[in-house]
């Protein structure tokens, strides 16, 4: 089922969505998470289909945030789709206006309650990343060199090719590791199996005041 809203407000959403539910003759359905995309015109079917995929194994309401334009008239439009089997919810946002700036201010009504949420950029991230590092593009495909500078020199993971990667490590010959690029939706999927804190990784970045990555235009590990 589709459902299109021009216009709209958060308290319409939730009601057309609710109101759905009850036209197909299914209860609410209990989601484990939200996951919200921010995303580009372009690039959100790919991504909301990536993330559908991965809602069979994490039931989530999808969000996609689509900024269309600062300089036009305030305003929001929604489509709705709610499938008919199974717990899949996906709400895609198109803003104008003032509302460019101020997502979160739609999206936090449209969160399941008590239940993580989880943002995905399926383009380009914020500029200030989870830990400082230094950025710069190749041609890809997705992530092709990570680099991380030691005392000692550096540790670097290189994958020209997306297929097999070179670990080079300071005094070790160089080893070659088997690393095929994934589809985004088994990559999805696996980040949500971990949505607690990974201290391990934590620890092994804060080791290093800074790291590059050279990635191409997705950057898909």
């Amino acid at each position: 089922m589709i459902i299109d809203l021009v216009d709209t407000t958060t308290y319409s959403i939730e009601d057309a969505l609710t109101a759905a539910r009850h036209r197909m003759g299914g209860p609410a359905v209990g989601k484990v998470l939200t996951l919200v995309i921010v995303t580009t015109e372009a690039d959100q079917y790919d991504a909301v289909r990536a993330s559908a995929e991965a809602s069979r194994e994490h039931p989530s309401r999808i969000i996609a945030v689509i900024p269309r334009g600062s300089d036009e008239v305030t305003r929001m439009d929604a489509e709705i789709h709610v499938a008919e089997a199974g717990p899949g919810e996906i709400v895609l946002l198109r803003l104008y206006g003032l509302l460019v700036r101020h997502a979160e201010s739609v999206v936090s009504p449209l969160l399941v309650p008590d239940a993580p949420v989880v943002t995905w950029w399926p383009g380009f991230a914020p500029e200030r990343p989870g830990v400082s590092c230094e950025l710069s593009f190749s041609r890809g495909p997705g992530i092709t060199i990570v680099r991380l500078p030691t005392a000692f020199g550096s540790i670097a993971v290189a994958r020209p090719d997306g297929r097999v990667a070179t670990l080079s490590r300071p005094g070790e010959p160089d080893r070659q590791v088997a690393l095929h690029r994934r589809h985004e939706a088994e990559l999805i999927a696996e980040e949500l199996r971990r949505l607690e804190p990974d201290d391990v990784y934590r620890e092994a970045l804060q080791r290093w005041p800074q790291s590059v990555v050279v990635r191409g235009p997705l950057s898909m590990i």
